[in-house]
């Protein structure tokens, strides 16, 4: 038992509670997709075939950024690799973002720019350097201590390895640092990233470190790449340490049994402690920001009370009569609302990834992605609009963004982003969605939005290598686009039409501002904000503007006189201080020739291609990338039941493969464990496979000698002058046992407009090399008192394998959750499925079920109900089975379970749970060991009725009430996964309570724990 309990220790660390980031998939690209491969010097492309001048561009640009990303963290990407770092281009998605992943060890770049909120240098830039750096830091995991360890366990080390000790703070910080001190863009010079801090610090809101690290229920907090840029680009120039983020992970490398790194690191840093100086390096930027002295500032008036929840309200527009806008928060997800006297009134549900809303006074546009209905790394992004309270689709195919209608209505223009990576301005027919011009942008030219100035002539922006610029185009004239703003390392977004030109917020001054840019190429800016102002739109004359403060990103009014109206040189931009003293670091670090961690010296730098080759799907089956030795099934130790049996670990041998397309994923596993039935030890084999990659979902498990065969039997005892009983026995027969279940299913995804909408079907086979035997042995048991021997009969009958097959349908829509709330606040959802023992459906009953919940609003808006209602029935055949467990909350004992199945061939249960969020402060005491978010308490009941009176059951009820109380970590040690630790109380009874005890036993109150991890 103490060896399972090290087992259990050992692949809880390894497999399953780091299983996301472990064996990770980014989903699933279309099955149609043909693929292609070549290699460079240090990487290996993978991408979408035809997309050959694409893929050498990423691999041109990830060569390029190589040398210079690994100088600050001590590794050189791939350095301590003999094979090229795999690098697999998603082209056809609709998300913008890349992945480094170590089990198997390969990056994934998505492809498609961010046409809304991108930074101000070209998309493939960007990722050549963030992502490399990710390659770079997750070295450590192969050097010092942890370098055996790979040995033992392959990739699967240094995966786990990048979250125990680095984790996500330190990572994407250290990558965005990498953005910002390496290329003169990144996230670090962008006014948008900070501004919270900034809005927080003048408030005197001065959190601990765990308080931004883990958020907060109830406050807003940045993400962990604003944290983690802030503590370390702080602590390398405060404390003047350009080498702090490799010594942090060469330091974790050498001395692994620090589970908790930064405290050690920091205080080396700075010779106080830890507390200290994190708050050092928050006094440190808020002199930096205090030092701008941008004011005076513009004077504004709030166009809605302040929320007492953080709120973001964007993209403001003036359409039919009144001021709409998007509002979202951490307790309302994204809803379309109507602005009037100082209430902000929802109208409608609404997508979080849209583009600003636009307007030709008939109908309000925006632009929307969709996801594909079964592809997850395929979308679209259409082109949507209101008009008469419903929503229609202008486009339904590409990838559109940014629609701005003519000043006639008459006209769409917008971008378009193609799978290839060209970049198009399309004009479309309002009315037919036909397009009347296609403008392909030269290489390299990203447009992103677009703004009229008449009928035919319009303003787009525009990024390249150099930044973000203004381009003008006139349609009458014809010609090519005109440069008005030259490219500067700025963001630029938000473009509007204005009667005196254009509008547009850009931070140049160090946070977003709202300039007007006039015909005559004059640059006004309008406003002077605390801590910047984005998305806006004109009332007439008065300036509305969503402005961020402490509260949110609130509606404010500019009236005309309070204008800033200041002309503005577009040259002169503002200096970031802490990132000018990184770039120096680098600068200087590149000038010493800072040494590196590379056992590949010998390998050219530079981008040599080889041979264009196809890649195969199938045979990357048998990609090996991680092994054990011992056995472990990582999906059921990721469930975290708590009790470890030989199913979950224990002696053995354990391989893991995933093709490089993440369309596969097999374990092989040997175990030596304890006969379930003898007090004998078996070798077993075990195998397990998902394959994504056709257009259903295949799972394919199979068990091999866990057990011998089963033989079954049916036996019928006669007593003289009683009644006769059949009974199924069972016996071990000679021989190896074998165990297979394939499942296929469809996930389809009919999401959009903030709803979540699906429909999965699903076909499961179960078999195994069990026999029953359909004969019968009547048995005549002889009278009391005699010693005459039984007098037995044999009536032959046929023998069947052992084997299922299971059918269900599950629909399901319910609204898009906010982070604040337990339960989606609308939403229903309906199953339905069958099942039978094929050939043994006259001995074993089949059952149909149903099964439906909805979920309704709750008296606050982050409490909600949720209510379920299950019906099962099996047919008649004499040996009752369930599909489903109606048993009631509170009544533990399986038995209950095996009783109902036996005896009631009708169950129908229903529940309701009312969650009830607490939040009694954010709770650090315990950091880093974990962090107290909220308290939830749910109270719940259930009630199930049964009839159909097989062996004299008849009909009744039981019921149990209690309450689930639970306590939300946003850690557990160093895993940084919400966790629910906690406990439920159960009462149970009902009209059948002490009917049913007499026959199973049963108890009255039911406690135990919750502990769960949500991965």
């Amino acid at each position: 038992m103490a060896f399972r309990k090290i087992l259990l220790c050992l692949t809880a660390l390894l497999a399953g509670l780091s299983v996301r980031a472990q064996f990770y998939t980014g989903g699933d690209d279309p099955a149609s997709i043909r693929w292609s491969t070549f290699r460079t010097d240090h990487y290996k492309l993978i991408y979408p075939r035809g997309l050959d001048s694409l893929a050498r561009i990423y691999a041109r640009s990830l060569e390029e950024f190589r040398p210079q990303v690994g100088r600050s963290i001590g590794y050189l990407p791939g350095g301590l690799y003999k094979r090229p770092m795999p690098v697999v281009l998603h082209a056809f998605g609709g998300e913008s973002n890349g992945s480094v992943s170590w089990a198997p060890m390969r990056m994934d770049l998505y492809t498609l720019p961010d046409a809304y909120s991108p930074e101000p240098m070209p998309w493939i830039s960007s990722l050549a350097v963030h992502e490399n750096r990710h390659v770079a830091q997750l070295q450590f995991g192969s050097d010092g201590i942890l370098r055996p360890l790979g040995w033992l366990f392959g990739d699967l080390v240094t995966g786990a390895a990048a979250g125990i000790w680095p984790n996500l703070w330190f990572l994407e910080g250290d990558a965005v640092v990498a953005e910002t001190a390496l290329t003169p863009f990144g996230r670090g010079r962008q006014g948008e990233f900070l501004a919270y801090y900034r809005a927080a610090f003048d408030r005197g809101d001065w959190r601990n470190w765990y308080r931004w690290r883990h958020g907060s229920w109830r406050y807003y907090a940045p993400n962990h790449y604003a944290l983690g840029y802030l503590t370390l680009a702080g602590a390398r120039t405060l404390y003047d340490q350009p080498l702090f983020d490799a010594a942090y992970l060469t330091g974790a490398a050498r001395k692994p049994w620090r589970l908790f790194p930064s405290r050690k690191a920091l205080r080396q840093a700075s010779g106080r402690s830890f507390k200290e100086t994190f708050r050092d390096i928050e006094q440190f930027f808020q002199d930096q920001w205090t030092a701008e002295n941008r004011g005076p500032y513009t004077v504004t008036e709030p166009l809605t009370d302040t929320p007492s929840w953080y709120t973001t309200q964007t993209s403001p527009i003036l359409f039919g009569g009144r001021l709409l806008a998007l509002s979202a928060s951490k307790q309302r997800a994204t809803e379309l609302v109507s602005v009037q006297d100082g209430v902000a009134r929802s109208l409608r549900a609404f997508s979080a990834t849209v583009s600003d809303l636009r307007t030709d006074g008939k109908r309000l546009y925006w632009s929307e992605t969709i996801p594909d209905i079964r592809w997850t790394l395929a979308a679209t992004s259409r082109v949507r609009y209101l008009e008469d309270g419903k929503v229609h689709d202008l486009t339904t195919t590409g990838r559109a963004y940014n629609p701005s209608p003519s000043p006639d209505g008459s006209r769409i223009a917008l971008v378009e982003y193609p799978a290839d990576g060209s970049f198009k301005i399309h004009l479309l027919s309002a009315e037919t969605a036909l397009p009347q011009q296609i403008r392909t942008l030269p290489e390299g030219i990203q447009p992103v939005e677009i703004a009229w100035l008449t009928d035919t002539e319009y303003y787009f922006s525009f990024i390249c290598d150099e930044g973000s610029g203004i381009a003008f185009l006139d349609l009458a004239g014809g010609g090519p686009p005109q440069t008005v703003l030259t490219p500067q390392p700025v963001s630029i977004a938000h473009l509007q039409s204005h009667p005196a030109g254009i509008t547009f917020s850009c931070d140049r001054t160090g946070v977003n501002e709202i300039y007007r840019l006039t015909p005559e190429g004059r640059l006004i800016q309008l406003t002077a904000t605390p801590y910047g102002a984005t998305s806006h739109t004109f009332v007439g004359d008065t300036l509305v503007i969503s402005a961020l403060q402490y509260e949110g990103r609130l509606l404010q009014k500019v009236l005309p006189e309070h204008l800033l109206n200041r002309e503005s040189d577009w040259s002169e931009v503002a200096v970031h201080p802490v990132a000018e003293e990184l770039a120096e670091q680098e600068r200087a670090l590149a000038a010493a020739d800072a040494p590196l961690k590379d056992r590949n010296k010998g390998l050219p730098d530079g981008a040599e291609f080889s041979e264009v080759k196809p890649y195969r799907k199938l045979p990357g089956i048998f990609h090996l990338h991680s092994w054990a030795p011992f056995y472990f099934n990582y999906d059921r130790i990721s469930e975290l039941s708590g009790d470890l049996t030989w199913r979950d670990a224990g002696v053995g041998a354990t391989l893991l493969f995933q093709n490089l397309l993440g369309t596969s994923d097999m374990t092989l596993g040997y175990s030596y464990h304890e006969d379930p039935y003898t007090t004998s030890w078996r070798h077993s084999g075990h195998a397990k496979l998902t394959w994504t990659g056709w257009y259903p979902v295949f799972e394919l498990t199979v068990d091999f000698n866990d057990r011998n065969p089963l033989l079954y039997t049916r036996i019928r005892q006669q007593q003289a002058g009683g009644p006769a009983t059949t009974d199924v026995r069972g016996a071990l027969a000679d021989g190896l046992g074998l165990q297979a279940g394939l499942k296929a299913y469809v996930p389809l995804n009919f999401s959009r407009g903030g709803w979540n909408r699906g429909f999965i079907p699903q076909v499961q086979y179960t078999w195994s090399n069990d026999v029953f035997d359909k004969g019968l042995t009547v048995v005549t048991l002889p009278e009391e008192g005699s010693s005459n021997a039984p007098v037995i009969e044999e009536k032959p009958g046929k023998t069947v394998r052992m084997q299922s097959l299971t059918a269900t349908l599950r629909g399901y829509m319910t609204r898009t959750k906010a982070s604040a709330q337990e339960y989606p606040r609308w939403g229903l959802g309906l199953e339905a499925g069958y099942r039978t023992r094929i050939g043994l459906d006259d001995l074993y009953s089949s059952a149909l079920y149903t099964y439906a919940y909805g979920y309704l609003p709750g008296i606050t808006r982050t409490q909600g109900l949720r209510l379920t209602a299950t019906w099962q029935h099996q047919n008649s055949a004499p040996n009752g089975e369930n599909l489903v467990t109606t048993r009631p909350r509170g009544f533990e004992d399986t038995t209950l379970t095996t009783w109902l199945a036996t005896h009631a061939r009708n169950q129908v249960k229903l529940s309701a749970d009312y969650a009830i969020p607490f939040w009694v402060g954010d709770i650090s005491w315990f950091s880093p060991f974990f962090y107290v978010t909220h308290f939830v308490l749910t109270p719940h009941a259930d009630w199930l009725y049964f009839s159909g009176d097989r062996n004299g059951a008849g009909s009744g009820n039981l019921v149990s009430v209690g309450a689930d109380w639970t306590v939300r970590l946003a850690n557990f040690l160093w895993l940084p996964y919400e966790t629910s630790v906690g406990l439920r109380f159960d009462w149970n009874g009902g009209a059948s309570y002490d009917r049913i005890n007499t026959a199973t036993p049963l108890t009255r109150t039911y406690v135990g724990g919750i502990f769960s991890i949500d991965f």
